[in-house]
């Protein structure tokens, strides 16, 4: 399988946390989940791959090149962020917020690139289902409205990779799934890497192809979702008691009431 990028030896230390010699593949053309308790270094992880965050030591290759020898405009045509959900942007339109994407395009010289411009963001506005808020301002729209807008600003950079921190935290239920299925029709139309930090297992047993288990600073397992997650696994990295049972091909996670364990 060909990998679209991966770490060697990764290192860092923040504080009383570290990352310990993080060495990952992401594969190509995939969807990738980054899994783990709380704290075990998942979006610092993410950071780090986005360049947004350096590590003390250790390497990065995205097809083949070191992430050291991008410029900044060549890695975010080649590499596209979604950070967490932050607080709301005031005063700006959807439409004026994921024109910002466009960013590492344009140039003193690039003055007749508008048109091309305009139809990417109207196609990301499209593939987004956020078309029809493209004059509406972006702080009036709904939490999950609103990722999904945060997703096309992400892709109008027209990068082969994208890396999503939390896509579905702060989500109900019913925007948890459209935002999921959002990233999979990514995925499966424009053939992107896409790589993603998530909470909810389960999200990641039924939309990832690949899993990056971390726990403590430490990639602890690796591999696809079928292969990985047993009774064994979830009693492992997140000391519960659940049993794994199969529902049209994909795994669900079932806890095991009045068997875990309860701190007051």
């Amino acid at each position: 399988m060909k990998q679209a990028l991966y770490t060697s030896n990764i290192s860092l230390e923040i504080g009383h946390f570290s990352l310990n010699k993080i060495s990952a593949s992401i594969p190509e053309g995939k969807i990738t989940g980054i899994v783990g308790p709380n704290g075990s270094g998942k979006s610092t992880l993410l950071r780090i791959l986005s360049n947004l965050q350096k590590p003390d030591d250790g390497s990065i290759v995205i097809d083949e090149k070191s992430i050291k020898d991008y410029k900044g405009k060549e890695l975010a045509q080649t590499l596209a962020m979604m950070p967490q959900a932050k607080s709301s942007l005031p005063n700006i339109t959807v439409k004026e917020l994921v024109q910002f994407g466009r960013s590492p395009y344009k140039g003193y010289f690039r003055s007749n690139s508008y048109q091309q411009d305009e139809q990417i963001v109207e196609w990301a506005l499209r593939l987004t289902n956020t078309e029809h808020f493209t004059n509406r301002m972006f702080h009036t729209l709904s939490g999950g409205e609103q990722q999904k807008v945060r997703i096309a600003l992400a892709l109008v950079q027209k990068a082969p990779i994208l890396l999503l921190d939390e896509p579905t935290t702060f989500l109900d239920i019913t925007h948890q799934i459209e935002v999921m299925e959002l990233v999979e029709t990514i995925n499966r139309e424009e053939k992107m890497t896409i790589v993603m930090v998530l909470h909810e297992l389960q999200q990641a047993a039924s939309y990832c192809d690949y899993l990056v288990v971390m726990k403590n600073g430490v990639i602890a397992q690796a591999g696809k979702p079928k292969e990985l997650l047993t009774s064994s696994f979830l009693k492992d990295i997140y000391d519960i008691e659940a049993k794994v049972k199969y529902e049209e091909g994909y795994p669900l996670i079932i806890p095991i009431k009045g068997k875990q364990k309860v701190n007051i």
